[in-house]
């Protein structure tokens, strides 16, 4: 049987689909094509989950579960899907770090290319340092995700007491930007995180500094100078 992928090549399709999905925001067209035939499905599904945001209400007293537990059943029913999201935008609050099943979800998130992770309860801010127990397997895996050797750009906002090594671990970044965020100058040796530094330094092609995060890019600067090895195209406070 003639399939349009004999009829078609695969470039063309891959063209088409590009250029739809530059005038298709909300994906409906996308989804639309996907119905139709199954050859489509790849080449929709790469723009349909490309990008995700997770961004919880402020008060979830009306909902029975969460986004980010509703992406984790997504995920758990269609495995194949994770492979696609290439931009995550994750907004989490005190009861997702007490979701048993993030760190499952984020280690199938593989092929990332951009993380903004952020606090987002009013205007609080989260101690990354003195967490409770509870919540360490979800910071774990947020260290993980954030050292992923695939990720380039990294956005930090409502923390307080981050660990700069980590940055410094991070050597794939090519853009930061941090808003809200005070760092903790020390090395942890603790479970949840690599106690070796790697030789490679960070090599930064943009820094862009949001509110209260002046004085991290002074420490950063200051202290690590010779492992930050940034030659910035875009350097914005």
């Amino acid at each position: 049987m003639t399939t349009l992928l004999d009829v078609f090549p695969a470039e063309l399709l891959e063209s088409i689909f590009s250029e739809l999905s530059g005038e298709d925001k909300d994906c409906k067209a996308l989804k639309a094509c996907s119905l139709t035939c199954r050859a489509f499905l790849p080449y929709c599904r790469q723009y349909i989950f490309g990008s995700i945001t997770i961004t919880p209400p402020f008060s979830t007293g009306s909902l029975t579960i969460g986004p980010i537990r509703l992406f984790g059943q997504l995920i758990e029913g269609n495995p194949e899907l994770a492979a696609y999201v290439r931009h995550l935008h994750l907004g989490l609050q005190i009861e997702d770090f007490l979701y048993d099943g993030l760190p499952d979800v984020l280690a199938q998130l593989t092929y990332l290319k951009s993380v903004f992770i952020w606090f987002c309860s009013g205007y609080t801010v989260l101690d990354w340092k003195h967490m409770p127990a509870s919540f360490l397997p979800a910071r774990s895996s947020l260290i993980r995700l954030i050292l992923s050797p695939t990720i380039a750009c990294l956005k930090l906002r409502n923390f307080i007491n981050f660990p700069i090594s980590i940055l410094m671990q991070s050597t794939s970044l090519k853009e930061l930007n941090i808003e809200r965020l005070t760092i903790e100058d020390e090395i942890y040796t603790s479970s949840d995180q690599p106690s070796h530094r790697h030789a490679t330094p960070v090599q930064l092609k943009s820094l862009i500094l949001g509110k209260r995060a002046n004085r991290v890019a002074l420490q950063m600067l200051h202290t690590h100078i010779t492992r930050l090895a940034a030659r910035f195209s875009t350097l914005r406070i």
